[in-house]
């Protein structure tokens, strides 16, 4: 034949599927949520940090008994506390053991410097209940601090506490036990 008929109509298809497809990939309108990422063996997902006064929350003692704790930054007059929430999922290895301490993440402030997380157990001061304030008290706080174990399939849900100065912006979360994971905001 002169004229591939066939070839020529399955040409101009193609161009079509083409010039829809490109743009929408390139523009990724259907991407996932961008807080969300994946290391070697652990998938993550950092929320943008919450910047608080000072952090103020229920929980129990290495007893069991339960109190009002309170974190305030070293410096008051020129810090706030920044809360990241922050999820691990195990999705691929048996097991995986976790240390979190304060090489475990770090947080890059709008002016460029990496903040490492604070120790909630050495910071955490016991406070009487009208000592608190409700617009810094975080409901539900659990914080992720210390070892622990996850196995295939499971995940933590938490908290990192960081010392920022006042009005803070914030340019990524850098997660760096047993894997690496970074969320830019």
């Amino acid at each position: 034949e002169s004229r591939p008929l066939i070839l020529i109509g399955i040409t101009i298809i193609s161009i079509l599927i083409a010039a829809i497809s490109i743009p929408i990939m390139i523009m990724d309108p259907f991407g996932g949520d961008p807080l969300y990422v994946a290391g070697r063996s652990l998938w993550m997902r950092a929320e943008k940090p919450l910047l608080i006064n000072y952090l103020n929350y229920s929980g129990t003692d290495t007893k069991g008994n339960l109190y009002d704790w309170q974190i305030k930054p070293k410096d008051y007059s020129v810090n706030q506390i920044a809360l990241v929430k922050l999820t691990l999922i195990n999705e691929v290895s048996n097991s995986i053991t976790i240390i979190v301490d304060d090489d475990a993440a770090q947080l890059q402030t709008g002016d460029k410097v990496r903040r490492s997380p604070i120790d909630i157990l050495a910071r955490s001061k016991p406070v009487e209940a009208n000592d608190t304030n409700e617009d810094n008290f975080v409901e539900g706080f659990l914080p992720i601090w210390g070892t622990f174990v996850l196995q295939k399939g499971e995940q933590i849900e938490g908290y990192m506490v960081f010392e920022v100065p006042k009005g803070s912006t914030f340019r990524q979360f850098r997660w760096s036990a047993s894997d690496t994971a970074i969320v830019n905001y």
